[in-house]
């Protein structure tokens, strides 16, 4: 039921995102204004469905958006807005800028206290002897003027041959006002109007906290012209300007820093508030607010190609998403409201009572059923959002609380992605740090990982590490050095071997784990270094998590050889390790998974292991929030590296599909108890309006103790 006015002359939109839908067909979505409940959404839909090229219409009347999928060859964006036009929708000439009118921001409040004051009127002359015609005028003014946008919703939406819980709220109080029950008649339609009102406050609370995710845009900049500052709007700036960030100030766009540092707080994008130190040549992200320090950054991407233009487009494209529960929900109610009206006349027929049919027609809309769904999603992903996690859809979210397996890629998700010297061991009359010193002075002008982590460990031991004299390399396998008449040689046994130098067996180290290098001088193999990519601290804690969440089956899977992957298996409790495969056997090794029945997570960076994320039933790569690539191939996005995040994920998508249970059962047997009591005569029209009413706001009440928990 609803109280708004799909025809009402106002500003529509703002701030539309298009994105390319693969093929030919492109999505774009608005953000609407005047839409406020489940049969505005309805309408929408149903009547952009007729105009040829709009493929697929989804509204979302919490969050007041509607996402839009058509075919570009055969409807424009300009199409699409005269299309909405038609009805009476009207949109902003700058899509930056929102229109709000007082009238259709408190539409809801007016209609309701007009309504009220009505009927007080109607109640006053009431008690006059004898009764004044006032009375019964009155009433009619208030189901009349306070319903006119329920009468006129249902009207629309019997011209596209549909009947909507407006259409059974018009038939009950014109009814009403036809037998004569003036008074019953406007005081349904103020209960309505009150209970949307309180519906509408409730939402309009859960709207803020959403939209305060990506709040953080100003609207002006102070740019770098010719060495002198100037101010302009954030909607004129271009790549390559220079903007000036002081303390307080919200980046306005996504750049790279090129004078002076600061601390930026990211939460939100990352959702983590603890402020990060920024210097030049970092890069730094539109939305995020300096703490301290002042600096300047060149501009690298700007207005809707910004990190956190897309990040609100994500979240509005998943708040518009539906879940399968959701279709089956909304299939029933298509059916639903016709099966209400056949059993009403049946009722009446029988009883020959009016006021048993009328209260059947409003206890029995089913608003608390469907909307119980999507506030519990919209809830949820904007509680993801609130914590650095970007969820693609309700889909994902619904998919994620059935998942029994997890796979994770090794390299930069479950590790730093970085190389450390994990063991040493010398030949006698050698020191460690000898052999690591020649080691990195033979990888001094490598640039591979291996190369990295020497120098690094050498600069902590504080060694000193001359450049060679000649330098050859052997691709995969090593190089070959000279310095002051020395021959230095840092490789694998294979390059050894085809050196003809002697492998010593240092202390049985076949049972060391880790990438072994060795390192040979004047063709003596003097000692061998092993390097591990040292797992994150709270990998272990984080298996053991999931385990208890009652994830089967924890495996990782790398590309590393089996040399580095042995170090894994002491150090992680996991149950399959999998080692030495390329993107191809990742991908198969989840299809796999699947074919015997798995429902699979895939953990990675979302850079080299795309494919596998796309097969897994639900992707999710980490730490990339900066790349478009882990934003396209992803179906859930964690901003930061924290694995603790991805227990909290499923601890959250099980807590929405309980809560979606719970407003379906409650709902349903609501519905049919006050069915139940109507058709005996037990609930007169009044109680059952104020109790239909009371049942649509249980629902949400419930659905936003998601988003407003601590947890």
């Amino acid at each position: 039921m609803s109280q708004c006015s799909c025809s009402s002359r106002q500003p529509l939109c703002s701030f539309p995102q298009t994105e390319q839908s693969g093929g030919r067909l492109e999505k774009i979505v608005f953000e609407l204004q005047n839409i406020h409940c489940l049969d505005c959404s309805s309408f929408i839909e149903s009547y952009l469905l007729h105009f040829p090229g709009v493929i697929e219409a989804k509204a979302n009347f919490v969050l007041n958006s509607i996402a839009i999928k058509y075919d570009p060859l055969r409807i424009t964006p300009e199409g699409l807005k005269r299309a909405l036009r038609q009805p009476g929708f009207e949109l902003p000439q700058n899509i930056f800028i929102k229109g709000f009118t007082y009238y259709d921001h408190y539409q809801e409040i007016i209609h309701t206290i007009l309504t009220g004051l009505f009927l007080l009127c109607s109640f006053m002359f009431s008690k006059i002897v004898p009764p004044s015609l006032f009375a019964g005028l009155f009433s009619i003014l208030a189901v009349f003027i306070g319903g006119f946008p329920i009468f006129l919703n249902a009207f629309l939406a019997l011209r596209i041959f549909k009947l909507n819980a407006n259409s059974l709220v018009s038939l009950a109080s014109v009814s009403a006002l036809l037998h004569g029950d003036f008074f019953e008649a406007g005081l349904v339609i103020f209960i309505m109007l009150l209970g949307e009102s309180l519906e509408e406050f409730t939402l309009t609370k859960t709207k803020k906290a959403i939209s305060s995710i990506v709040k953080g845009m100003p609207q002006w900049a102070i740019i770098k012209v010719n060495g002198e500052e100037k101010k302009v709007a954030v909607n004129s700036l271009k790549k390559d300007d220079v903007v000036i960030i002081r303390p307080g100030i919200y980046l306005p766009a996504d750049g790279t820093i090129v004078s002076g540092e600061g601390c930026l707080n990211e939460a939100a994008l990352t959702g983590e508030s603890l402020p990060i130190t920024k210097t030049i040549g970092d890069q730094v992200y539109g939305g995020t607010i300096s703490e301290n320090g002042a600096f300047e950054v060149r501009l690298d991407k700007v207005g809707e190609d910004t990190i956190l233009a897309k990040v609100k487009n994500l979240i509005l494209q998943a708040e518009n998403s539906r879940v399968p529960s959701e279709r089956v929900a909304d299939h029933f109610a298509q059916y639903f409201v016709p099966v209400v009206l056949i059993l009403a006349a049946g009722i009446f027929l029988i009883t020959n009572d009016i006021s048993r049919a009328l209260t059947v027609l409003i206890v029995a809309c089913p608003c608390a059923l469907i909307i119980g769904i999507p506030t519990a999603i919209i809830a949820g992903i904007g509680k993801a959002a609130q914590n650095g996690i970007l969820i693609r859809g309700g889909e994902f979210l619904e998919k994620i609380s059935s998942c029994n397996a997890i796979y994770f890629d090794k390299t930069g998700t479950l590790t730093h992605g970085k190389l450390a010297i994990h063991q040493i061991v010398v030949n006698d009359g050698y020191e460690e740090k000898d052999v690591v010193a020649y080691a990195a002075l033979a990888e001094k002008r490598s640039e591979h990982k291996i190369a990295e982590a020497l120098r690094c460990y050498a600069e902590k031991k504080h060694l000193s590490i001359p450049d060679p004299e000649k330098f050859q390399t052997y691709g995969g396998k090593g190089v070959k050095v000279v310095y002051q008449g020395q021959e230095i040689v840092s490789g694998n046994d294979q390059l050894l071997k085809e050196l003809d130098i002697q492998l010593i067996n240092f202390n049985n180290d076949q049972k060391i784990y880790g990438t072994k290098i060795n390192v040979a001088i004047d063709q003596k193999h003097v000692g061998s270094l092993y390097l591990t990519d040292q797992p994150k601290d709270e990998v272990s804690t984080v298996f053991k998590q999931l385990k208890g969440l009652g994830i089967q089956e924890i495996g990782v899977i790398t590309g590393d050889r089996v040399e580095a992957a042995r170090f894994l298996e002491k150090t992680l409790p996991a149950n399959y390790i999998h080692s030495d495969l390329l993107p191809g056997q990742k991908h198969a090794l989840i299809k796999h998974c699947q074919e015997q029945g798995k429902k699979v997570i895939m953990v990675g960076d979302g850079i080299n292991d795309g494919s596998s994320l796309a097969q897994a039933d639900v992707g999710i790569s980490m730490g990339q929030m900066g790349t478009d690539l882990a934003i396209e191939c992803s179906d859930i996005i964690i901003s930061s590296d924290r694995l603790t995040k991805i227990p909290q994920v499923i601890q959250l998508s099980r807590r929405v599909v309980s809560i979606i249970k719970q407003n379906i059962v409650l709902a349903t047997i609501f519905n049919l108890v006050m069915i139940l009591l109507s058709m005996l005569g037990l609930v007169s029209m009044i109680m059952g309006a104020v109790f239909h009413q009371i049942s649509s706001l249980f629902v949400i009440f419930n659905s936003m103790r998601i988003l407003f928990s601590r947890r």
